[in-house]
């Protein structure tokens, strides 16, 4: 069984909670160099093939851009008010909540010296 911290297991929901929500077909791996093999070093990343394309995302936000850019996220089509309510919603979660889950994962005593399955 493989572990992971908390900010790589918060960003791994994020991306599969999208795709599932766009209803795209998606393939979980892991691996122990996982962040060697990502373009910024950030783990998780998500391989996107389409056609004879390959794109690598480690930043959900420009997965977000990228699918709606192809027609398949969950923008396209939809009202106005829905794509500012997703971007500020994105917003919310990258300012607000992925700082307070990296201050209770490296900076909170109680949980500096555990590991984060």
């Amino acid at each position: 069984t493989g572990r992971e911290l908390l900010p790589d297991k918060i960003r791994r929901l994020c991306f599969q909670t999208y795709l599932q929500l766009c209803e795209l077909p998606f393939e979980t791996k892991t691996a122990h160099n996982a962040d060697a093999m990502s373009p910024n070093g950030l783990a998780p990343f998500l391989t996107v093939r389409i056609g004879p394309h390959l794109t690598i995302f480690s930043d959900f936000e420009k997965l977000v851009l990228f699918l709606d850019a192809q027609h398949l996220g969950l923008e396209y089509g939809g009202e106005p008010t829905l794509k500012a309510d997703n971007e500020a919603f994105i917003s919310l979660i990258t300012t607000r909540v992925v700082p307070a889950e990296v201050y209770q994962t490296w900076i909170c005593p109680k949980n500096v010296n555990q590991v984060i399955i």
